[in-house]
This record gives structure tokens, C-alpha cells and sequence, in this order.
């Protein structure tokens, strides 16, 4: 990195923090393909750790500016870092995953959940049981 901090941040520059990390660790075995589906589960343990926060503190304490905060965002940056595992070790680029996400956000856009999704605001299939 070149020092210089940025307000925000892009999938180029988590990702090339994430390759930093895994050098600094080699210990912690590398990105290899076969390590995804385990990053992934450590996304969800992470995950976890976000839910005990809303169901022991609740939105409005995560709204302010204290350490219920600090610890909401630690472990927000915790998921998002196993997500960033996840894609590194399938060889996913930040083009690519930057080039999905604007498609899944125009797809979301225009869709229509409700006729998508007509088996979840029906419950027909429970009647004929």
C-alpha cells in the first residue's frame, strides 16, 4: 500500500490487503481452492458473532458512536475479510467480482420479487397437504 489512506475502500485494494496478510501468516496455509468452502464457513461464524451484537445490544446502541460500534464493524471487516479468502483462493479478480455486482444491482433494479417468488407469499402448496 502506498501509505497514503483512501475514505473508502474497493475489492482491488481488500484483496491486495488480504494477499498481505496471508504472507505475513504462511502458517495459516495460504489460499489454495481447496480452502474456500472453509472460508466461507468462517464468514458465517463471523456472521454469528454480528447477530449476538443485535440480540444483545440492539440497532439503536450499534448506532452510536461507542464500543458497541467499534465491535459491530470489527466483526462486519471479519466477514468480509473470510468473503475475500473465499474469492482469492477460487481466483475470482476484483474486475470480475466489481463487473457482477453491477449486474446483480441493474438485474435488482427491474425484478420483480413478489412473481419470482410466488411460492413464498402463497401457501397453496401447504393446503394441498
Amino acid at each position: 500500500m502506498d501509505g497514503q489512506q483512501k475514505k473508502d475502500i474497493a475489492f482491488e485494494e481488500m484483496f491486495a490487503l488480504q494477499r498481505a496478510l496471508h504472507d505475513a501468516h504462511p502458517d495459516w496455509g495460504g489460499l489454495p481452492p481447496e480452502l474456500a468452502q472453509s472460508k466461507l464457513l468462517w464468514a458465517f461464524e463471523e456472521m454469528g458473532e454480528i447477530v449476538a451484537i443485535f440480540k444483545k445490544k440492539g440497532y439503536q446502541e450499534i448506532l452510536g458512536q461507542g464500543g458497541v460500534r467499534s465491535c459491530f464493524l470489527e466483526e462486519v471487516c471479519d466477514v468480509l475479510m473470510y468473503l475475500n479468502d473465499m474469492m482469492l483462493a477460487l481466483g475470482v479478480t476484483p474486475e470480475e467480482i466489481a463487473g457482477a455486482y453491477r449486474g446483480k444491482f441493474r438485474y435488482n433494479l427491474k425484478r420483480d420479487w413478489e412473481s419470482q417468488n410466488q411460492v413464498l407469499f402463497t401457501h397453496s402448496d401447504l393446503e394441498d397437504a
